[in-house]
């Protein structure tokens, strides 16, 4: 799978099979994908009157192409519900957290104990093997790996040592 940041607060993932896109801000992004993933609600962007893929902004349990995909509704940020999504592709548990930057309530904390990859801000307490975002905070700094584009198989997967952050350029 490869991870990639599009703007600030929105990434691509790309597997052999499918493309998501998570908190897209920009229709030229939408060619050849599959799911859309919204961690806010009203979305960043409107949903088109055609599509051609799965738009998500609401908490459930959804599968495409053989992602297993679980939305949790995490509070209200302005006026706009968040929601944080739990993913299970390729055999790795990603956390998609957008914009939510709490520490998750406690009734979700168990559902996001495992994962190997967490991607947008960090809530300060879940520990996965990677973090990946594009935006550090000064304390995370000197842990940091700069890319353009995360690559990442299940067999990369290290558990026991400290989280990696790694910072998508955009």
């Amino acid at each position: 799978m490869v991870i990639t940041s599009l703007t600030k607060d929105s990434f691509k993932i790309q597997t052999k099979d499918l493309t998501i896109l998570i908190d897209p801000i920009n229709y030229r992004h939408f060619k050849n994908v599959d799911l859309i993933i919204n961690t806010l609600k009203p979305s960043l962007i409107k949903k088109p009157e055609e599509e051609n893929f799965l738009w998500l902004e609401n908490q459930g349990e959804y599968e495409i192409k053989g992602c297993q995909i679980r939305g949790f509704k995490a509070g209200e940020k302005n006026n706009q519900e968040m929601t944080v999504y739990l993913l299970k592709l390729e055999e790795i548990n990603i956390g998609i957290f957008g914009f939510y930057e709490k520490s998750l309530p406690e009734n979700l904390k168990d559902y996001f104990l495992n994962l190997e990859v967490a991607l947008g801000r960090s809530d300060g307490e879940t520990a996965p093997v990677f973090w990946v975002t594009s935006e550090v905070k000064e304390k995370e700094k000197n842990n940091v790996e700069y890319l353009e584009k995360f690559n990442l198989k299940k067999k990369d997967i290290v558990y026991g040592k400290k989280t990696k952050i790694i910072c998508l350029k955009n």
